[in-house]
């Protein structure tokens, strides 16, 4: 069995699926944060994808820290509907356009500063139940991203947008995968 995960983790690309948590685990943990977190309600908008809890697990798993994007930061209702299938034209092999379907991931709506709040309170969620990171701490990153967002400019300065909060966050991941590269 061990040679097996050995072998799994060396052999592993970035664009493998990430290796199932099983169910009672999960559940466990599940039911860990419910016990730590007693004001948060982990239902709805804030129950967290299984294929974000199997990323952060695998995170963990590899010793490797990853961005994971607020589109990806799905809820469980979102993940149950399942895979949507697009349809689109492309060339066959004899340069004809044929009729085919790819299947697009369900991805998070963060039209709105609620939605990204509660995307990123999901991936806070995934990354603790992934022992990745608390959800305590990873609360604290986000307030300081929301909380330099919401703050009113000092006079002459442009506001900050959505946008550069969303790149404020994935360079706070590189320098997190960095500071982390040694495990």
């Amino acid at each position: 069995m061990r040679l097996t995960r050995w072998k799994s983790k060396v052999e592993r690309t970035d664009s493998d699926t990430p290796r199932r948590m099983p169910v009672p685990e999960r559940q466990a943990r599940l039911d860990g944060l419910k016990r730590r977190l007693t004001g948060l309600q982990l239902t709805g908008q804030l129950q967290v994808a299984h294929s974000l809890i199997d990323f952060a697990s695998q995170m963990s798993e590899d010793n490797v820290a990853r961005y994971i994007p607020w589109e990806k930061c799905i809820d469980r209702k979102s993940e149950l509907e399942g895979e949507v299938v697009d349809k689109v034209l492309k060339p066959d092999s004899n340069g004809f356009l044929r009729e085919q379907s790819i299947k697009a991931h369900s991805r998070a709506d963060v039209s709105t500063d609620l939605l990204v709040r509660n995307a990123l309170q999901r991936r806070g969620l995934a990354l603790d139940m992934g022992q990745v990171m608390t959800f305590e701490v990873h609360e604290k990153l986000v307030n300081r991203l929301i909380g330099d967002y919401v703050t009113s400019p000092p006079e002459g300065s442009a506001a900050l947008s959505i946008d550069m909060i969303r790149t404020a966050d994935r360079r706070i991941w590189e320098l997190v995968s960095e500071t982390t590269s040694n495990g």
